[in-house]
């Protein structure tokens, strides 16, 4: 979740009973997509089968039997299907690109792959485990100031990397990762920009956002991956849910992320 604004709660806030000066209010229940949100007993888009049933697991997919490559699954996965043969005459067309490498030839019928480079500086996966979508460091300076990124989408069924040059991404750091990490180019060092909440002690701050006890609630008008409960892996929709869930606990902020 990005970080776009932190609010701090007063008793005053936490005690509202949503009428009148909730700040949550336009007209639609609160909800920061403007979608109408269903009751408890509607039949809302995201909402339980109107039998009481569980909705059908997926099944993924296998790989066919000529596949090779990064398929999709079907179940929003990936599938590994194998290393692709290539032709030594049409090898740019037989091996497809990977994260952050582009093809350089066709050796014994196997892809041969050199990595990209950005500003100058290979980009590579330093620590060898690298999610795809994850972008790679160029050059091997403490703070690059380069990185590729993946950018992997689907096409046709298979999985193909844009493999973009970008700057350095945003790390999370501070109280609760709620700062953000920057690269300093004159010192060449990581600096974190830390949250400032006047008023909040560090030491009474429960980061732990599954807990009931929790300083923060978050709240992403984005988040589409089931029910939300207020945690950061799975936030509210709704801002008056938020604030409600705030005020039957010991919330000193909701975090408003998108």
């Amino acid at each position: 979740m990005r970080v776009v604004w932190i609010a701090l709660l007063t008793t005053a806030v936490c005690a509202c009973d949503g009428g009148g000066g909730d700040p949550g209010a336009a007209g639609d229940g609160g909800r920061l997509d403007g979608g109408g949100a269903g009751g408890e007993g509607g039949g809302g888009s995201g909402g339980a089968p109107a039998d009481g049933g569980a909705a059908d697991a997926c099944v993924p997919l296998a790989c066919p039997a000529d596949a090779c490559g990064a398929l999709e699954d079907g179940c929003g996965g990936v599938l590994d299907c194998g290393i692709c043969s290539c032709d030594p005459a049409q090898f740019g067309a037989d091996c497809p690109p990977r994260p952050c490498a582009i093809p350089l030839g066709c050796e014994g019928g196997a892809c041969q792959y050199t990595p990209i480079t950005c500003g100058g500086q290979v980009c590579r996966c330093l620590d060898g485990d690298c999610p795809d979508e994850a972008p790679r460091p160029c050059g091997l300076n403490a703070c690059p100031t380069d990185y590729c990124d993946p950018t992997p989408e689907v096409v046709a069924g298979r999985i193909v990397f844009g493999n973009a040059c970008v700057g350095p991404p945003e790390q999370p750091c501070g109280l609760c990762d709620l700062g953000r990490e920057r690269c300093d180019a004159v010192a060449g060092v990581p600096v974190c920009t830390d949250i400032t909440l006047p008023g909040l002690d560090p030491a009474e701050v429960e980061c732990d956002s599954t807990r009931d006890g929790s300083t923060f609630v978050y709240v992403d008008a984005d988040y589409d991956d089931g029910p939300g409960d207020g945690s950061r892996e799975a936030p509210f929709r709704s801002l008056n849910e938020a604030i409600a869930a705030a005020a039957a606990r010991n919330v000193r902020g909701v975090v408003i992320g998108g």
